[in-house]
């Protein structure tokens, strides 16, 4: 019996959905698959917004690839590379990044449960740098440089163990003897992203790259490295430091951009409007805060979690805090002292959070808010509402003697 070209493809997209399931724990990607079934979704890009649930989309790779192909591809959004970058190799690219999301589970210990640091967290990651670039952070960076940290911002945690680098080395574990004991999963991560990136001949230069574009390949390679090192919060001091010191030049430079295009702007640190009215800093800024700044914008969406709508956000603190106590029951098994925030029978996820918010997150979010007002400012806006969620939560714990529990419905 003959099979007519719609019912093929119905069958095909079946066949799809089917295996795409199967594959859920990203062991093994078919990259054929990618070429006839994963397509551009202009109008699924399109309604990106900071409120976007990522666990909607946490089992879908059709609809991950769509989304991340869709962003890279939009002419509107300014993104590219070097060279002439088919749907196909970015789909190769998306898969191959997200396979190595999914090649260290038990790695360290099969107690370890990597329920944050995944492909889900990958793709909040990646969504949330393209939504603080396209609300204002665009204008400091080049289109390459642009595309280059959407990259970062997808490998940015591969090849996570789901333990601290602090656990890898007091445990002796045989990374931390890899390549130096300092940001040991960030040089692991952003390793093996440049390979992958080499195998698929992305931001590689090859024997007939002209000195142009050798320069703009290496650095965007620099860029890839140095954002991914930043997100180790060991350097969150650092980073804040220097991020504050070029935060009034770099404002200033926009005053005058502003000024130039007659466009005074609505705010101080810069906007959505300044991204459709096509400014461009980038020329304007020495590499250096060029990088830095990239860095600071992948760090902001790393940990925006606590800055997002208390439905998600919830989830995410319950996801990260479930992931570390798996470390600390490891631990207490390795009768090694338990890390701060891993002993789950006296860690209260609210008082986690509000610690967490009081003295790390929210000079990182009222930073951005400063440099990047659109996104900055709604996420800052998130958190405070959030932390006064927790403490709410927190003194119902207190009052009823009776540990805060999430909901398992929710997920």
């Amino acid at each position: 019996m003959g099979v007519n070209s719609e019912t093929h493809h119905w069958l095909h997209q079946l066949i799809v959905t089917l295996i795409c399931g199967l594959l859920s724990s990203c062991e093994d990607y078919k990259s054929e698959l990618s070429h006839e079934s994963l397509k551009l979704a202009p109008d699924q890009v399109n309604i990106l917004n900071l409120s976007f649930d990522p666990f909607s989309i946490s089992s879908d790779t059709e609809e991950q690839a769509n989304i991340f192909s869709g962003i890279l591809l939009d002419e509107g959004n300014s993104y590219a590379l070097p060279g002439q970058i088919s749907h196909d190799t970015l789909v190769e690219l998306f898969l191959a990044i997200k396979k190595g999301y999914s090649l260290q589970n038990g790695v360290v210990s099969p107690l370890i449960k990597r329920q944050y640091h995944n492909f889900q967290h990958a793709m909040d990651v990646f969504i949330t740098t393209h939504l603080l670039l396209q609300g204002g952070g665009g204008i400091f960076l080049s289109d390459n440089e642009k595309t280059a940290l959407l990259i970062a911002a997808l490998g940015h945690d591969a090849l996570h163990t789901g333990v601290f680098n602090s656990f890898l080395i007091r445990s002796s574990h045989k990374y931390a003897f890899e390549d130096g004991n300092d940001s040991i999963q960030e040089k692991r991560s952003f390793k093996f992203l440049l390979r992958t990136l080499d195998s698929l001949q992305i931001l590689s230069s090859g024997e007939t790259t002209i000195e142009s574009d050798h320069k703009t390949l290496e650095n965007c390679r620099k860029l890839i490295a140095e954002s991914i090192l930043w997100t180790d919060m060991a350097r969150h001091k650092e980073q804040m430091k220097a991020v504050q010191e070029i935060a009034p030049f770099v404002l200033k430079k926009l005053q005058k951009a502003r000024n130039n295009s007659k466009d005074a702007g609505i705010s101080l640190g810069a906007s959505s409007e300044d991204i459709k009215n096509n400014l461009d800093l980038s020329s304007q800024l020495p590499i250096e805060i060029r990088h830095l700044l990239a860095g600071f914008i992948l760090h902001s969406a790393d940990v925006s979690n606590l800055g997002k709508p208390w439905e998600i956000s919830e989830k995410w603190a319950f996801l990260v805090c479930s992931e570390f106590f798996t470390q600390g029951d490891l631990e207490r098994k390795l009768n090694m002292k338990v890390s701060m925030n891993c002993d789950r029978g006296n860690t209260s996820i609210p008082q986690s959070q509000l610690n967490f918010g009081k003295y790390v997150i929210e000079d990182i979010y009222s930073l951005l808010a400063k440099i990047i007002y659109d996104g900055g400012s709604e996420i800052l806006k998130n958190f405070n509402s959030n932390q006064k969620k927790w403490a709410e939560l927190l003194s119902m714990e207190k009052t009823k003697g009776v540990p805060y529990q999430f909901v398992e419905s929710q997920m």
